[in-house]
């Protein structure tokens, strides 16, 4: 990959890491990352590199499989387990971040349901 192709990977991680940072994410934090596309797994590495717990779910095998090879704590299939009853197995109180940047918006309301009141 050429320093062009770089940075316009970089620029998809950042995309959600911008929005990490400005949740304050630290090392004690639950991050939740709906789906695995390049913006969402840009902002799982980031909170995988700021140590926060991070829960990642997507419905394609070999995303989940790169997910837990590369930065997830714990993975989720939703297509076989609820993502709400995997987050609440973790942490009771719900995620202290969510990341949703697939432009589904089916999803919206899942993700905003599993972050913490």
């Amino acid at each position: 990959m050429d320093a062009q192709g770089g940075g316009a990977v970089w620029e998809l991680a950042w995309v959600s890491g911008r929005g990490l940072w400005h949740g304050g994410m630290n090392s004690r934090d639950l991050c939740v990352v709906v789906g695995q596309g390049g913006i969402e797994r840009g902002g799982a590495q980031i909170a995988s590199i700021y140590r926060a717990e991070v829960v990642e779910s997507d419905s394609q095998q070999t995303r989940r499989d790169l997910s837990a090879q590369f930065s997830a704590d714990h993975v989720v299939d939703p297509l076989a387990q609820d993502i709400n009853t995997a987050v609440a197995q973790i942490r009771s109180g719900g995620a202290d971040l969510v990341v949703e940047a697939s432009g589904n918006k089916t999803l919206i309301p899942t993700a905003i349901s599993l972050v913490r009141p």
